[in-house]
């Protein structure tokens, strides 16, 4: 690739990560957390409709900051019981994704703002793979 040329996310997600883990919005906590434990180096599910589209995403990051506030005594939270009963909807933060075209750049920048380690890559309105932080942190400009 010329030094002009931009790298886009197609030249360079997947290469360490797997294809992506999907779920629907109904998904108990356990089966979240089966599937974020199945692949180390995904921190992400990604939470779909019927027609197999994004509609949002579970971090390990997250559900780690409320697991471990139902264990502190400062806090006012519920028991477990009641976030066990909950589902991945309830997880869930709004859809955020990148797609194929877009440069590593725009997928740094747009990581860096929403604060996510794992984003969905989108053709065609379906998640075709995903781009981890160590991809991009690999194919940074500038940097590697």
């Amino acid at each position: 690739m010329k030094k002009t040329e931009k790298i886009t996310v197609r030249d360079c997600y997947q290469n360490l990560s797997p294809v992506p883990d999907k779920l629907s919005k109904d998904a108990s906590l356990p089966d979240i957390i089966k599937l974020l434990a199945r692949y180390k180096s995904c921190r992400s599910v990604f939470v779909v409709d019927k027609n197999n589209k994004l509609k949002g995403i579970v971090t390990a990051k997250s559900l780690i900051k409320i697991l471990g506030k139902t264990h502190a005594a400062d806090f006012n939270i519920p028991r477990m019981g009641d976030i066990l009963a909950q589902t991945a909807e309830d997880f869930m933060i709004p859809a955020r994704y990148v797609t194929l075209n877009d440069t590593i750049e725009d997928a740094l920048k747009k990581a860096a703002l929403f604060e996510l380690e794992d984003l969905p890559v989108i053709e065609n309105d379906e998640i075709v793979g995903v781009i981890d932080c160590f991809e991009l942190l690999l194919n940074a400009p500038n940097i590697t």
